[in-house]
């Protein structure tokens, strides 16, 4: 992160971009501006260059600044300390959340073949028969 003290101790200026370790194209990255109780106040999405619009902010009911990548943990920023200064700021994404494959979940279901097409199958819920599953023969 660069810093470079501005005149205003009430005024943000950033300039905020993603470093990725995940590959060569840069994720879609959500970046919500939040004020002091959570509140949305305004979100930008990354560009395929992993850049975000500049930030020029002029006080202080923005409080946070959240970051959202779908297989990622949140990244939350304090914004009271980024007023008064001029930034760049180069956000890493690289701890993954938990897999749901590491958790031990078993579903059980009855295959059924449906009567009136050979092409479909029913999966039905053994726990809940009201949930029923459609797959479709694909032919390539």
């Amino acid at each position: 992160m660069r810093k470079e003290k501005l005149a205003s101790k009430d005024k943000l200026e950033s300039n905020i971009a993603l470093d990725s370790n995940l590959s060569k194209n840069k994720p879609v990255v959500i970046l919500t501006l939040e004020s002091k109780d959570k509140t949305p106040v305004i979100s930008f999405m990354s560009d395929n260059k992993g850049e975000f619009p500049k930030i020029n902010l002029y006080d202080k009911y923005v409080k946070f600044f959240k970051f959202s990548f779908l297989s990622m943990r949140e990244l939350i920023i304090d914004s009271e300390t980024l007023f008064g200064y001029k930034t760049d700021l180069k956000i890493v994404l690289d701890e993954p959340l938990k897999n749901i494959r590491d958790t031990n979940i078993t579903k059980k279901y009855i295959i059924k073949r449906s009567t009136s097409s050979s092409d479909e199958i029913r999966l039905i819920s053994i726990q809940d028969k009201s949930k029923i599953v459609r797959l479709q023969k694909i032919t390539m």
